[in-house]
C-alpha cells in the first residue's frame, strides 16, 4: 500500500474515532462534541456525507409510518419487559430527574419535547446510527455492521450515564433496538430518526403527565 494510502486510510479511521472519543470523554455532554465533529466532516466530506444523510426506506410516507410505528413498539417493550427487569435485577429505574420537573408545566414541556425531537431524533441519530454504523461499515465493510452496532449501542447507553446504571442499560437497549431498525431499513436514517422522535416524545409527556405513561404501564403488567 503506498504512502498516501496509508495517510488517507489514517485520516479516516481517526474522523471515525472522535465522535468516540468525545462521547466516552463526558458522558452527556460528549454527544453534543460528537454531533460537531459529525456535522463538521459531513460538510467537509461529501462521500461521507452521501452515506450518513441516505434518509428514505421506501419514501417518506412509508419510513414515517415505519419509524413511528417502531417507536411505538420500542417504547411498549421497555415499559413491560425491559423496566421491569432492570428494576427486578438492580432495585432502580433510570433516573430522569437531571431532565427538570416539566410536570404540569406546558411551556417546559414544550421546550423539552423540542429539545428531544430535534437533538434526539436529529443529532444523535446522525452520530449513533448514520456515522458510526453507517459510514463505519462504508469505511470498513460489511464484516463491521456487527461491532459498529454493539458499539453505537453500548456508546448510546453509556452517553445517558446521568441516569444512572439502569438508565444506562435501558438506553442501550433501546439503542440497540435503533440499530437493528436502522440496518434492517437498508441503513436509511429516517426510520431510526422518527422512532426515536417518538421515544422521545412518549418519555417527555410522561414527565408532563407526572408520570401517568408509565404508572399505566405498571398497573397493568404487575404480573411481572
Amino acid at each position: 500500500m503506498q504512502a498516501s494510502s496509508v495517510y488517507v486510510r489514517g485520516i479516516e479511521l481517526l474522523l471515525l474515532a472522535l465522535p468516540v472519543i468525545a462521547c466516552l470523554s463526558i458522558p452527556g455532554p460528549g454527544v453534543i462534541a460528537a454531533a460537531l465533529i459529525v456535522t463538521g466532516v459531513l460538510i467537509a466530506r461529501r462521500d461521507v456525507r452521501s452515506v450518513v444523510l441516505d434518509l428514505w426506506w421506501r419514501g417518506p410516507p412509508a419510513s414515517v409510518a415505519l419509524g413511528i410505528a417502531a417507536g411505538v413498539s420500542i417504547n411498549v417493550f421497555v415499559q413491560i419487559i425491559v423496566d421491569p427487569l432492570i428494576h427486578y435485577l438492580l432495585n432502580s429505574k433510570a433516573q430522569v430527574s437531571a431532565l427538570g420537573s416539566i410536570s404540569g408545566d406546558l411551556r417546559g414541556y414544550i421546550q423539552l419535547l423540542a429539545i428531544g425531537l430535534l437533538f434526539g431524533g436529529i443529532a444523535e441519530e446522525l452520530v449513533f446510527r448514520g456515522f458510526l454504523i453507517g459510514w463505519s461499515t462504508r469505511l470498513l465493510g460489511e464484516r463491521a455492521i456487527l461491532p459498529s452496532v454493539v458499539l453505537s449501542s453500548a456508546l448510546f447507553g453509556y452517553s445517558h450515564l446521568y441516569q444512572g446504571l439502569a438508565g444506562v442499560i435501558e438506553t442501550a437497549i433501546v439503542g440497540l433496538l435503533l440499530a437493528i431498525l436502522y440496518v434492517k431499513a437498508g441503513r436509511r436514517l429516517s426510520p431510526s430518526s422518527f422512532a426515536h422522535m417518538t421515544i422521545d416524545a412518549i418519555g417527555i409527556t410522561d414527565l408532563y403527565l407526572n408520570g401517568a405513561i408509565t404508572e399505566f404501564f405498571t398497573r397493568h403488567v404487575a404480573w411481572l
